[in-house]
């Protein structure tokens, strides 16, 4: 019997809206396309007391793909809204960032969603959209923190200085030497409009390393050959989560070898075991 490895951050030794028409049935899940940034998989017996999944995709992430994911907590008899990460998200002004948030805190207080406990799973620059819904709620809904159960963060790219080389990969420019140019490109336009774009992703950095109002439990899946989602600094992002609510809230699922956002594909077994074994110690699983 195949055993997980997930382990506390305690143990580990750091390296350094409005609906659209269109909907489908599937078994019980039935999905609908609330717009062209939100999707949501609705579980036909959800109850009112089951959890609601925020699960912000990865840039150019396939919807087949995401959905595989959503499973996970479909199978639970949960809702799951999946939000598309654009590269507007990151390269746009701060409006974007709000106009993404605004639809997602609607959502999450419409009456059939305002009771719904909330979790969150994130997917690369996800955890940055993700972080500043965290911002924007602590500021304009500071009630509805509370109703965060945990947060599964996979393949993250926690810092500014992720975007620049993120986005030609992620986009697929060709060559080595396009995606140089691509990022330095990215690089200097970052730093021109600094105030614009740069500063409101740093909003978002700051929603983590100055102290996550969410209560947790936590979980970083990630791996340490990964060009995007560097192991160290989401070693120390966990080191600074666990010092403000308590190292035996976060977990980590570590790899030595795998690819960004790609767990799941080139580690199914380890993945799923560790997946469920998070989402059971979750008080809103316990019911």
């Amino acid at each position: 019997m195949l055993k997980s490895r997930v382990f506390s951050f305690a143990d580990i030794k750091p390296t350094a809206t409005a609906r659209l028409p269109s909907a489908k049935s599937t078994n019980q899940v039935t999905t609908c396309r609330l717009d062209r940034d939100l999707l949501l998989l609705e579980h036909n017996e959800a109850k009112n007391n089951r959890p609601l999944v925020l699960m912000y995709s990865w840039l150019t992430a396939k919807q087949p793909h995401v959905n595989k994911y959503a499973e996970f907590y479909t199978e639970r008899e949960c809702n799951v809204l999946t939000i598309k990460l654009r590269a507007k998200h990151i390269l746009s002004n701060k409006d974007s960032f709000r106009q993404l948030s605004d639809k997602v805190t609607s959502f999450i207080h419409e009456p059939t969603n305002r009771d719904r406990p909330l979790i969150s799973h994130t997917f690369s620059a996800g955890i940055l959209t993700y972080a500043w819904l965290v911002h924007w709620l602590n500021n304009k809904h500071p009630d509805t923190i509370s109703r965060f159960q945990g947060e599964v963060h996979d393949s993250s790219t926690p810092g500014l200085r992720c975007a620049a080389p993120g986005i030609p990969q992620a986009i697929g420019i060709p060559t080595q030497t396009a995606r140089l140019l691509s990022q330095f490109s990215i690089d200097m336009y970052l730093k021109m409009r600094k105030q614009a774009v740069a500063d409101y992703i740093q909003t978002a950095e700051d929603q983590f390393w100055g102290g996550n109002p969410t209560a947790g439990p936590f979980m970083f899946m990630y791996c340490r050959d990964d060009a995007l989602g560097d192991a160290d600094v989401i070693e120390r992002l966990a080191k600074v989560i666990g010092e403000s609510r308590g190292k035996e809230n976060v977990y980590m699922k570590a790899w030595d070898k795998s690819k960004h956002v790609s767990h799941l594909h080139c580690h199914p077994e380890e993945y799923k075991l560790a997946l469920n074994d998070f989402l059971d110690k979750l008080n809103c699983f316990k019911i």
